[in-house]
């Protein structure tokens, strides 16, 4: 996949919390160093769900080979769910950041109750049906 093919829908970037600089800068360095990305870009409709630091240091840096790994969702929703739980999974979030993510703000809860956010928010409040 070429990397102008590769889309960032601002709504998904939303969702992941940004890294310092101090963090960007060394992630660039290793990348640059190792001459490759290790990790793959995880994308969906090619619209980046995770990987979007990585993503920006390529544009930079467009010699550097990358991997990209595709997911397969029904819609938007449920892609907005598999990036909330990824994230739910990271060691480096703050107990704020994983309460934004369980809660998934800006969307309607209607899209939520079947949906694994809805399972997430569930439960988050100590029900598990």
């Amino acid at each position: 996949m070429d990397l102008n093919d590769i889309r960032i829908d601002p709504e998904f970037e939303e969702k992941i919390p940004p890294l310092t600089e101090d963090e960007f800068l060394l992630l660039e360095q290793n990348i640059v160093v190792d001459g490759e990305v290790l990790d793959p870009l995880i994308i969906w409709n090619n619209t980046i769900l995770d990987g979007y630091n990585r993503y920006r240091i390529l544009k930079k840096h467009p010699e550097i080979p990358f991997k990209t790994f595709p997911k397969d969702f029904p819609d938007k929703y449920a892609a907005i769910a598999w990036i909330c739980r990824n994230q739910l999974g990271r060691r480096n979030l703050t107990p704020e950041q994983k309460c934004m993510l369980v809660r998934c703000p800006g969307y309607p809860r209607r899209h939520h109750e079947g949906s694994e956010i809805g399972a997430i928010n569930r439960l988050s409040r100590g029900s598990g049906r």
